[in-house]
């Protein structure tokens, strides 16, 4: 008998013209070789802290794909990060590609660990507007130990950001926030239960209401929530943490502890909108969860390109933590990574058709090719997957395709310029002509955005 082998790593795609990424990465108790005796942490070698950065390089460039803006959890203090930020920027100068120039932004929380939530900004893309932390110094009567206590042990850190249209020549601005939320530890304590439940609750509204003020200051502020919630897309019959965040909380006698709709218009958890074998970003005993989320104001949701987990920790085994010759395991979580466009991707399909044109029909669209400079004479190669609940028909030149659900197909092609149409049914239709070019590998995953 045999024994079946591990998922195997997955790239993700890189970013396509007009387009950005953000991510959520747990980098699990991210302690340096130095002692900070104002926190009780784990200190490691210098030798194993330089393994652990180059395990954690090697899975954000060649894995992640280099996501403009990482939203970091678990992380010991910002000279850390920053550390993990020379490393990858030096790495990637020494694979032969661009420098990124990824800067750290971390605040010191609450936390007795001395785990904090930060940023790495790619600069190089990139505009940092502001860094905010909030919520430090709330508090909560908790119940459990007959006191009031930190609402917010790891505090949200807000980045506000731009990244310049290459088309319009015009900053397209976005915030961030990364978050670290209470964990279940004690959730089914009788001791403590009762202060751990209404801490995730408070923590939930607390978001809720911050999404809630900015977007009525601002209803076109594109707000993205990214990070470890410590809780699934669904509620738990105890607290409903993501639906109170989004604006759709459980109604009361669903959960024990109710909380009031707090947002509208109501956000977007994009683990909502992929395949249901795609939800987990953390194993637990063996069973697939999602606590890692990424939520969207309305704002954004024609920005969306894409969505997905980096599959490189929750899938493999503990034994590749001790290999720095590879990217996986170095965290018990995978990273959530989304694909934005610094374009409305709706307005070309709202747009009557020219008035020449004497049957309407498809409207050209910005290429939804991803491609990737592989080097070398060969002939191009597209890689196509369909993530959508129904049948994709693709045509390229005089070729036409199609494929089902889950369906991937790796397509070589000759150079120069090829017409497209992408069609399946109740969807509107992709069409335009795009450049494949000798020594590119380009990609494009298929997938239908659910509009709320």
């Amino acid at each position: 008998p045999g024994v079946s082998s591990y998922i195997k790593q997955v790239n993700l795609p890189p970013v396509g013209a007009r387009q950005f990424s953000v991510a959520g990465m747990n980098v699990e108790n991210f302690f340096d070789d130095i002692d900070d005796p104002a926190i009780k942490e784990d200190i490691v070698t210098t030798e194993s802290f330089n393994k652990r950065m180059k395990k954690i390089s090697l899975g954000v460039r060649n894995i992640m794909q280099s996501p403009d803006v990482i939203g970091v959890v678990e992380v010991e203090n910002l000279a850390a990060l920053k550390r993990l930020a020379e490393k990858i920027n030096a790495d990637s100068e020494a694979a032969g590609k661009p420098n990124p120039k990824y800067e750290a932004y971390l605040i010191d929380g609450n936390d007795g660990r001395g785990i904090d939530s930060g940023f790495l900004v790619k600069s190089s893309r990139i505009t940092v507007i502001e860094t905010k932390q909030l919520g430090k110094e709330d508090k909560f009567d908790n119940k459990s130990v007959d006191e009031e206590t930190f609402l917010n042990d790891r505090p949200p850190l807000m980045l506000r950001a731009s990244m310049m249209d290459e088309k319009t020549k015009q900053p397209f601005e976005f915030t961030v926030l990364v978050n670290h939320l209470k964990s279940f530890l004690g959730y089914n304590d009788p001791k403590r239960m009762d202060g751990v439940r209404t801490k995730k609750r408070l923590q939930a509204e607390f978001l809720a209401k911050f999404v809630q003020q900015r977007q009525t200051a601002n209803p076109q502020e594109k707000i993205i929530l990214v990070g470890d919630f410590n809780a699934y897309q669904f509620n738990d019959g105890i607290v409903d943490v993501i639906g109170t965040i989004k604006g759709k909380p459980a109604v009361k006698g669903e959960v024990i502890n109710p909380s009031e709709d707090l947002v509208n218009p109501d956000m977007i958890d994009l683990v909502d909108l992929i395949n249901a074998e795609q939800r987990y970003s953390y194993r637990y005993d063996g069973n697939g969860q999602v606590l890692d989320h990424i939520l969207i104001s309305n704002s954004l949701q024609n920005y969306i390109m894409g969505f997905g987990y980096a599959r490189m920790n929750s899938d493999f085994p503990e034994s590749y933590r001790v290999d720095d010759n590879r990217a996986e395991r170095f965290s018990d979580h995978d990273a959530a990574v989304a694909y934005i466009n610094t374009f409305d991707d709706s307005e070309s399909a709202r747009k009557p058709a020219p008035m020449s044109t004497p049957t309407p029909g498809p409207v050209k669209q910005d290429s939804p090719f991803q491609e990737k400079y592989v080097g070398g004479s060969g002939p191009p190669r597209l890689f196509i997957e369909n993530k959508a609940d129904r049948k994709l028909t693709l045509t390229l030149g005089s070729q036409k395709y199609e494929l089902a659900t889950n369906q991937s197909l790796s397509i070589q092609l000759a150079p120069g310029e090829i017409h497209y149409e992408a069609e399946a049914p109740d969807a509107v239709a992709k069409i335009g002509d795009h450049e494949f070019k000798t020594g590119y590998e380009y990609y494009w995953t298929f997938f239908i955005v659910r509009r709320p």
